[in-house]
């Protein structure tokens, strides 16, 4: 009988280690996920502003000026066979 009773929490206790090691184990995957999606977050974060600062007006127009673009005066639309069109002079 005591021996019954000696295996059964010799048997309980090896059950908690293991389960205690999983829940341990799924802990740190948990903060390895957590930390690697912070750190998706800051990059996205940096992007944002990135395209933000290369989509301003100031830099739009910094772009036009270095591709010898010149702001439209007059446009005239034509009308074609497969939409409209617009001419520039």
């Amino acid at each position: 009988m005591c021996l019954i009773v000696f295996s059964g929490l010799i048997f309980i206790s090896v059950l908690y280690l293991v389960q205690t090691n999983a829940l341990i184990a799924k802990s740190f995957e948990l903060r390895s996920v957590q930390k690697s999606l912070e750190e998706q977050k800051e990059a996205n974060q940096r992007i944002s502003v990135s395209l933000t600062q290369i989509q301003s007006l100031s830099n739009l127009e910094a772009m036009a000026n270095d591709f010898n673009l010149v702001p439209i005066e007059k446009v005239q639309y034509l009308k074609g066979s497969s939409g409209f069109f617009a001419v520039s002079r």
